[in-house]
């Protein structure tokens, strides 16, 4: 919501030619930018080396229960070096997993704020209908929904023709 009213500030200032306020809007775009990477990247990587030790920490405790590590070594097996291999996996699964989690979250964020805003923006559209009188809120948001519920449709290839 920040970045929205910003957006429509910093338009405003272009329309009326606005230096002043421009610039300003500029700093201000600036210090969001700033603190939206700096949350972001501080909290992914905060959350992703406490996933990543308790993984560890759990294959671990696995791997040396029952003696595991013994049988490893007793039986032939095409598996070499299995902890190198734990670690690595571990450290896939936690940052795709967490890659994919805060794109969902993301994109649901953007999906919200942008539904909201065309809700107050659009208003409502009365219909009258032969003896039928309907008012419907938030109608852009309806539109919205109905142009985009068929799916994507696919481009069509120039290279093709």
């Amino acid at each position: 919501m920040l970045l929205a009213r910003w957006n429509r500030l910093f338009f405003d200032a272009l329309q009326e030619k606005n230096y002043a306020a421009f610039v300003s809007l500029l700093g201000r775009f600036g210090a969001l930018a700033a603190l939206y990477i700096a949350t972001r990247s501080t909290a992914a990587r905060c959350y992703r080396f406490r996933w990543r030790r308790w993984l560890t920490e759990r294959y671990s405790r696995d791997r040396l229960a029952g003696r595991a590590y013994y049988l490893l070594q007793v039986e032939p097996s095409r598996m070499e070096n299995p902890e190198q291999r734990i670690q690595d996996d571990i450290g896939i699964v936690t940052s795709l997993t967490l890659d994919l989690l805060t794109g969902v979250i993301n994109t649901l964020a953007t999906l919200g704020s942008f539904a909201v805003m065309l809700w107050l923006l659009s208003g409502t559209l009365p219909l009258r209908l032969p003896g039928v009188s309907v008012v419907t809120p938030g109608y852009m948001v309806w539109v919205a929904i109905l142009y985009a519920a068929p799916g994507p449709s696919r481009p069509t290839s120039l290279a093709g023709r």
